[in-house]
């Protein structure tokens, strides 16, 4: 019985639009409460709120030398001088930041035609859409939003201009080298971005069998495009120090994060207590100094190689917690639909290379997992989660022939799943 109604055309349809006038409710219920129940005062996430207000002082050149995160308080500095306030100037960049992602990624959505079936692109679009609207980024004195900007700006590249065609001009791989380091002058932790390039580059060469001079051309006109952007952003740095300036959130006593979040996972590990990023920094770096001084100095790692040597359990525990808190977050902001594009490629293996952004962000996901010495957190995915929702949508057109009811299926469930996440979040609040 319920199988036939599945069958009947009429009825799914009917179904599918009413889960998502259902889905489209509970979110903005969610998104009310959530602004309702939010400060507009910018928290100093990081310390970058007083980190800025030095940089005023010191200007470029001195706090290029120092070590600041160089495009960002650059570009914050010219909406200090507009709107005269630092909190206004960290809100406004942000906000604009968020706004930019998420116009971005529903047009690089809408760019994948889904055949006959628009319900699916809308629906795609509706979960981006209110993913990006619930960052809250705007009141948060960090650079994550800013740089996801640029992080977008890549991908639209790479899947758009690059990936899809054997000729690719010039413009698209100076502009590629243009973005990565400007991402590199924001943050240091953009050097995951390099994996992921390389192998949209490599694909892009092995899919249209690219010949070697014209693959070696076209990277190396992406390559000396970002060593000559980055050696302008850093110029200061790069002079006095022979270094790259990016802003350290080390304490001066001399200790370092890969102590701290070591300490903070071991003591995690031994009272069984959940691995989460909120207790990993119960512990302090006061905390490291007393463990210090009480073990020796050799007692705790300085860098993630020496944190794999000395515990290697710790290290496989943070992978498999961290993968399994990825895939929770998926499933809660996007249903069962990533499962789309692994069902395509089981049912059409000679399509795999058509889904770049899965790709990807699977390669994205590897590199992140294998250099975190710590618990995940989401604001890291600023930018890249728009991988998410166009690899949904290149799926789909994979699974349009001969599956379209069970598709709509897999759509409703996943639509009651995150509409009713929604509800509890909201619950939650009240």
């Amino acid at each position: 019985m319920i199988f036939n109604f599945f069958k009947d055309k009429e009825k799914i349809n009917i179904l599918i639009k009413s889960t998502v006038i259902f889905y489209v409710f509970s979110a903005v219920l969610l998104l009310i409460y959530w602004i309702s129940k939010s400060s507009l005062q910018v928290g100093d996430n990081d310390g970058y709120l007083t980190n800025f207000k030095i940089y005023l002082v010191e200007g470029f050149y001195e706090s290029n030398i120092r070590g600041t995160t160089v495009v960002y308080y650059g570009v914050l500095k010219l909406f200090y001088d507009i709107l005269g306030s630092v909190q206004y100037a960290f809100f406004t960049l942000n906000f604009i930041s968020q706004f930019i992602i998420l116009s971005m990624g529903v047009v690089m959505i809408l760019k994948v035609k889904t055949r006959k079936e628009k319900i699916f692109n809308l629906i795609i679009v509706l979960l981006f859409f209110f993913r990006i609207l619930i960052l809250e980024s705007y009141i948060k004195a960090s650079n994550d939003t800013f740089m996801g900007v640029f992080v977008v700006l890549i991908f639209y590249l790479l899947i758009f201009k690059i990936t899809p065609n054997k000729r690719v001009k010039s413009v698209p791989f100076i502009l590629l080298g243009l973005f990565l380091a400007i991402c590199l002058g924001i943050r240091l932790p953009s050097v995951l971005l390099i994996p992921v390039i390389a192998v949209a580059i490599v694909l892009w060469g092995f899919k249209h069998k690219i010949t070697l001079s014209v693959f070696l051309k076209k990277v190396s006109l992406f390559i000396i495009s970002f060593i000559v952007f980055t050696s302008i952003i850093h110029f200061p740095s790069l002079k006095e120090n022979g270094s790259l300036s990016f802003y350290d959130k080390n304490p001066k006593s001399g200790y370092n994060w890969s102590q701290r979040n070591y300490l903070g996972v071991m003591n995690l590990d031994k009272e069984n207590l959940k691995l989460s990023s909120g207790n990993i920094w119960v512990t302090k770096f006061e905390d490291v100094s007393k463990y210090i001084l009480d073990n020796g100095e050799d007692s705790l790692p300085v860098n993630l190689y020496e944190s794999v040597i000395m515990g290697p359990q710790l290290y496989l525990k943070l992978i498999i917690s961290n993968l399994l808190y990825l895939l929770q977050w998926l499933i809660r902001f996007s249903g069962f639909l990533l499962l789309l594009p692994f069902i395509a490629f089981v049912i059409n293996k000679k399509n795999v290379l058509k889904n770049i952004p899965l790709i990807l962000f699977c390669t994205f996901c590897l590199s992140l997992l294998l250099v975190l010495f710590s618990c995940l957190e989401l604001r890291w995915f600023l930018g890249y989660e728009v991988l998410i929702y166009l690899a949904i949508a290149f799926s789909i057109k994979e699974l349009t022939i001969g599956h379209m009811a069970k598709l709509k299926v897999v759509f409703i469930i996943s639509l009651l799943v995150v509409t009713l996440l929604n509800i509890r979040g909201v619950l939650a609040i009240i």
